[in-house]
């Protein structure tokens, strides 16, 4: 076992850039695939306003176009749902 997690940075383990959530705090996405990365953005950008979510990706993505252009994907998709789930069928039984 490695005494200390700075043993990692000597390895080259951590060389990606710290991204930040929208209360600030850090998103460490070093360890996962494209995919949760893409899944994180998102999740985080539903909890943004829409009129900052434009900064919000900017920040994100980090200059990363295919991945903005997944986020942007998942938004719209997302946007086009509505509120179908949160809402039981007209007539249903509701307990």
């Amino acid at each position: 076992m490695l005494g200390q997690s700075s043993s990692f940075y000597s390895l080259g383990l951590f060389v990606a850039k710290p991204r930040f959530g929208t209360r600030g705090q850090a998103i460490d996405d070093s360890m996962k695939g494209d995919a949760d990365r893409e899944i994180t953005i998102f999740t985080e950008a539903l909890k943004v306003s829409p009129q900052e979510r434009d900064a919000f990706l900017e920040r994100s993505c980090d200059g990363d176009e295919d991945l903005r252009r997944k986020v942007e994907g998942l938004l719209r998709a997302h946007g086009r749902l509505g509120n179908f789930l949160e809402e039981p069928p007209a007539g249903a039984y509701v307990d």
